[in-house]
């Protein structure tokens, strides 16, 4: 294999499918994609925090764009209902008329502004777009397709430069990263691909200062933590988590162990103040009364909710599970369960093959942090939408999708790092090595024929 091939893969077939997927997708047919334009619309308009009226929480939003959110939000989740390209194409030609906004709450209006610069900068880029090309005014259509495009652009991004900067789980990265699902979410007009990516790039570094002798932990390194761990802070608190492995970086790549902890610890120091800091106008317009009885109720009842907790996770494991390898559109399609259990031996098996090195050592303190980390952040993850989502003492935490586990599972394979299986099965070793790509293709091919069912045919 010739050196940095497997991001340069990566590169052409994301590019290939993202924009395939961008195309295929109607508009606000993806996870809560109405929501994540709304918000990027309006910090593209230049409001980047929400504001109180009559004692709620919300964002101006014009009339015209309610109304045509409406039109695809009364389609979503009916299987039978298709689209079609000449309305699309009409809706995009549809000039805009200046309409009056209302105040208005949505599910991302209390969502960080940060999350959503890429969009906004795309919904700007599709105005000068339309007013240098076609002499006129930008319209929803055309404002949502320039976002996705961007957030793409983001997303390949971070993940090229993750995927050529890791010295180990290459084709691991290279996998989650291609994900149909991934694809999906990083096509789309959300913070979903940034988180993703942010993650990626995250593991990138922090396996390169733990593997790569050559590194060192310089200013450029604490720089992209602090940017990364920001990212992910801003938009899921839970996230954070993942920079506790910079503890297991070698004292040897600091300028003494005193230097590790103190450049360790000023990391996340530096993030929570930058945090602080950003939401300075979110503090001043609070809403007296805010406080939670669900967060009341979980600290009455540890022991119940531990009980809820574990049930959740076991009642929804299945459906998670697929989530994560292909629930697409607003979660309303699904690959036929043989091709979700196909990719789910593929995805463990390279796993496997891919943690498996005759000189990479991983000891067991570090492998109990990984899997206890994950572990944290998939309970974080049910425990924050049972405190935003479901009932007060509700017996089942609702609302979890299996795409916010994403993120994380390109670290899970560190727990088996090390492992001897790859001599022991050569053959299967020898198709995973020579072949990896070809599956991530084959899947991307069967997501694009499920796009075109749903939505075309």
């Amino acid at each position: 294999m010739k050196k940095y091939e497997i991001e340069n893969r990566f590169l052409i077939i994301a590019l290939l499918f993202g924009f395939i997927s961008i195309l295929l997708i109607p508009p606000f047919q993806s996870p809560d994609e109405l929501s994540h334009f709304q918000r990027a619309y309006s910090v593209s308009q230049g409001q980047l925090y929400y504001s109180i009226k009559n004692g709620e929480k919300g964002l101006y939003i014009e009339d015209e764009l309610t109304q045509y959110i409406s039109k695809f939000d009364r389609i979503s989740g009916s299987i039978n209902e298709k689209h079609s390209y000449s309305d699309l194409y009409f809706d995009q030609e549809m000039q805009k008329i200046p309409t009056a906004k209302s105040h208005k709450y949505f599910s991302t209006v209390q969502t960080s502004f940060i999350a959503y610069i890429t969009s906004a900068i795309g919904i700007l880029v599709s105005k000068v777009f339309r007013h240098v090309v076609f002499h006129t005014s930008t319209t929803y259509s055309y404002s949502l397709y320039f976002a996705r495009m961007f957030d793409l652009f983001l997303y390949i991004g971070l993940m090229y430069f993750a995927i050529k900067k890791t010295p180990i789980l290459k084709k691991t990265l290279f996998t989650v990263a291609l994900l149909p699902m991934s694809i999906m979410l990083s096509s789309s007009c959300s913070y979903d691909g940034l988180i993703i990516g942010s993650s990626g790039l995250l593991f990138a570094h922090i396996m390169s200062l733990i593997y790569n002798p050559k590194e060192l932990f310089n200013y450029k390194y604490m720089l992209l933590f602090i940017l990364t761990g920001f990212m992910l802070f801003f938009i899921k608190y839970i996230y954070i988590l993942l920079l506790l492995l910079l503890f297991f970086v070698p004292d040897n790549k600091f300028k003494c162990k005193k230097d590790k902890y103190i450049k360790i610890c000023s990391i996340f120091g530096i993030i929570m103040l930058m945090y602080l800091m950003f939401n300075i106008p979110n503090y001043i317009n609070s809403v007296a009364g805010g406080s939670n009885e669900q967060i009341k109720f979980i600290i009455s009842n540890p022991f119940k909710y531990t009980k809820i907790l574990f049930n959740s996770m076991y009642m929804k494991f299945g459906i998670q599970l697929s989530w994560i390898l292909g629930g697409f559109g607003n979660l309303d399609t699904h690959f036929p369960g043989f091709i979700y259990f196909a990719m789910f031996i593929y995805v463990v098996i390279l796993f496997l093959f891919d943690s498996s090195s005759k000189n990479g050592k991983c000891n067991y303190i570090f492998k109990i942090s990984v899997f206890l980390i994950v572990f944290l952040i998939i309970c974080g993850i049910y425990t924050a939408l049972y405190i935003v989502w479901s009932p007060i003492g509700n017996d089942i935490i609702e609302g979890v999708q299996g795409r916010y586990f994403i993120p994380i599972l390109v670290f899970i394979p560190l727990i088996t790092f090390g492992n001897k299986i790859s001599q022991k099965f050569k053959g299967i070793n020898q198709i995973i090595c020579d072949n990896y790509f070809m599956f991530s293709i084959i899947f991307l091919i069967l997501y694009c024929i499920m796009l075109l069912l749903r939505f075309w045919c």
